[in-house]
């Protein structure tokens, strides 16, 4: 078997968020402290800067957090490192394996990656073994340059070779989840493992840690392809497992189970299973906190990290009180993060503060919500004022959540301008990416119509009610499960408009449109996952402002009662109900017949 540290284990620029955590021992990357807010520049122990200069240039184009980025940068370092041991193992007399690791030691990926295309092309009399390695090197390379569709031949003809390492196999398994090839990939994992178990009871001090490592792989992609089970039992056994070696080495082990149970943590969440989430993330709490006393450093920020986490369950569980506590904490330790790395950490402060402000409006503490929104808009026009691409999409956001705030307050003058704003910040947008941020267009025209009709604007609010239509329509062209729901919503309105303006053809038009939609979404699917009778109440609401419809452009009894005799039959809100059963008493009698004026 070759060197260990030959284990990189890399998920290149998928946010935190998305994808369980994955650490192996090593790296020593941190950002600079001249760093000029909103980059930030990584550096390595061992690597030249100039070396690191592709990566930063990588990583600055993400929304990452500092933690990840760090995460990141360590990840591309190993493979870098590794991809320069196994150059200089496969050197012997071979001088263009000697000129390709100076390449690489340099920085120099293109031309390092031109002379073992070469050497691959003609590899003359070297052993099988050699070429192998070469692949491996090949593959290395394209993906510190970040190319893993061109890495995937070259890993894949690594992997087959006679008497390849487990190692060899693994990598190639790594990119293929990488490439969402997980069906390829998880054969690969299961490989490495039978492959790499039988090592243990000879040198245990080596192979135990990466056996952890591919388990903990295996496990995120179950948890990835939704196998909850089996993701789970894989990460237990993990970290069980790195539980034992943090026994004799917490320094190096810690972090890892710590990464661990925030994977557990993240599988709980997606489950439901929100106590046993709550378990891990505390666990996961009380080992970064003891870490972060030795190396404040390297772990405050995964202090800051899990206790954000661990506040966003709160929320969800209405655990008001403990959320708060836990954002606090989160929110003084990226302050004070901020001070020597306010590039790194200004985001993150702003983050926890809308998280607050969200908080705070849910517990009707107004002040408190617009302080906290107030201060993350403030960061965020400064960030954007350097990188607009990533944080102009933010300040609106923060625009529109600042507006519906000051709505909720009647406080209309201010949440038409935020709204107005956040609406012309998001339309610049979507000149560039329409798909990224029409909907958000359509969200914020939908508020401001609220807006305009709580003012007795309604001739504004039709106005904006029928823009947003028009960008709903749209989406739900190319996405109609997401979208159509909203445009009967928009519909609806519009016919609660027209009737309040005595147009009641028009409201006609509209509210036929959002009763066809929306009994088409009933019977295909009556709920939605959190809302079992959602679009069952969603219709009879419409089926019943049809009816009044009907009624007041006189139309005949049958139509009237018709509508609210369907209303009855997919209805399942209460106090829905009984309105619909009301307007059949007012309306249509015990026979069902219309009564006459």
């Amino acid at each position: 078997m070759t060197s260990p540290w030959l284990w990189p284990v890399v998920f290149f620029l998928m946010t935190a968020q998305a994808s369980p955590m994955q650490h192996a021992p090593g790296g020593g990357c941190s950002p600079t402290v001249t760093a000029v807010p909103p980059h930030v520049t990584i550096v390595c122990q061992g690597v030249d800067p100039q070396v690191l200069q592709p990566l930063n240039a990588v990583l600055d184009t993400t929304d990452l957090d500092l933690h990840g980025k760090v995460r990141q940068a360590e990840a591309w370092v190993r493979i870098y490192h590794a991809v320069v041991q196994l150059l200089a193992e496969a050197q012997g007399d071979d001088d263009l394996a000697r000129e390709a690791h100076a390449l690489v030691q340099a920085g120099k990926f293109t031309e390092a990656g031109a002379l073992l295309d070469r050497m691959l092309a003609s590899p003359g009399d070297a052993k099988p073994e050699r070429v192998a390695a070469y692949h491996l090197s090949r593959a290395e390379v394209f993906a510190l340059q970040f190319k893993l569709s061109e890495a995937l031949p070259h890993y894949a003809a690594a992997s087959r070779a006679h008497a390849t390492p487990p190692q060899y196999t693994y990598r190639y398994a790594v990119v293929l989840q990488q490439q969402r090839r997980y069906t390829e990939a998880e054969p690969l994992y299961r490989a490495t493992l039978n492959a790499l178990r039988p090592f243990i009871s000879t040198d245990p001090t080596t192979y135990v840690p990466v056996v952890a490592m591919a388990l903990n792989s295996l496990a995120s992609l179950y948890q990835q392809t939704q196998r909850i089970p089996e993701a789970e039992a894989v990460y237990q056994e993990a970290v069980t497992t790195y539980r034992q070696l943090a026994e004799t080495q917490p320094t190096t082990y810690l972090p890892d189970v710590a990464a661990t149970l925030h994977n557990l943590a993240v599988l709980y969440s997606s489950t439901r299973r929100l106590p046993e989430a709550v378990a891990a993330y505390r666990e996961a709490l009380v080992i970064h906190r003891q870490l972060a006393q030795a190396t404040p450093t390297a772990y405050l920020s995964g202090v800051a990290t899990t206790l954000q986490n661990l506040a966003t369950i709160y929320t969800g569980t209405r655990e008001l009180t403990q959320a708060e506590v836990a954002y606090q904490e989160a929110l003084a330790i990226y302050r004070q993060l901020a001070q020597a790395h306010p590039a790194a950490y200004l985001p993150d402060i702003a983050t926890t503060l809308t998280n607050l402000a969200v908080l705070y409006t849910s517990a009707h503490r107004l002040p408190e919500a617009e302080a906290a929104y107030r201060e993350a808009l403030t960061l965020r026009r400064q960030l954007a004022q350097t990188n607009p691409a990533a944080y102009l999409p933010k300040v609106a956001t923060t625009l529109n959540n600042l507006g519906a705030l000051y709505n909720d307050a009647r406080r209309l003058s201010e949440a038409e301008a935020a709204f107005q704003e956040a609406l012309t910040l998001r339309r610049q947008l979507a000149q560039g990416n329409p798909a990224a941020y029409l909907p958000g267009i359509a969200t914020t025209l939908y508020n401001l119509g609220g807006l305009y009709i709580a003012a007795r604007r309604p001739s504004e609010a039709e106005a904006v009610y029928q823009d947003a239509l028009t960008v709903q329509r749209q989406l739900a062209q190319t996405n109609p499960a997401a979208y159509l729901p909203d445009v009967a919503a928009t519909l609806h309105t519009l016919a609660i408009l027209a009737l309040a303006q005595s147009r009641p053809q028009d409201a006609a038009e509209w509210i036929g449109e959002a009763v066809t939609i929306r009994r088409t979404l009933w019977q295909h699917e009556p709920g939605t996952q959190h809302e079992p009778g959602a679009h069952g109440n969603a219709l009879a609401q419409s089926l019943a402002l049809e009816a009044e419809t009907l009624k007041r452009t006189g139309a005949e009894t049958p139509a009237v009662c018709t509508r609210l005799h369907e209303a009855t039959r997919v209805v399942s809100d209460a106090r829905l109900r009984q309105l619909v059963h009301q307007r059949m008493q007012a309306w249509c009698g015990d026979t069902g017949q219309q009564k006459q004026p």
